[in-house]
């Protein structure tokens, strides 16, 4: 609980306290409230319409090098 920082996670936490026996039961209802279509469709959205712009310094290879790290967060 300590490592928690988002208030809406804490909230849930609490909420379900007493049900947790196991970490893959806190990982399934967290993924399930956090992670849930909306959130990896912001990720797919962003892939998809990202533009390199060379005004704030960013470099082809760091631009290309996001999309690999952004995608692997995606759960097909």
């Amino acid at each position: 609980m300590q490592a928690v920082m988002d208030p809406i996670t804490k909230s849930r936490y609490t909420t379900v306290y007493n049900e947790i026996n196991c970490y893959e039961y806190i990982k399934t209802i967290f993924t399930k409230v956090l992670w849930n279509s909306l959130a990896q469709f912001r990720i797919t959205f962003s892939i998809k319409q990202d533009k390199l712009t060379r005004q704030n310094g960013e470099t082809m290879t760091s631009h290309c090098l996001r999309y690999p790290n952004l995608a692997e967060q995606l759960q097909v």
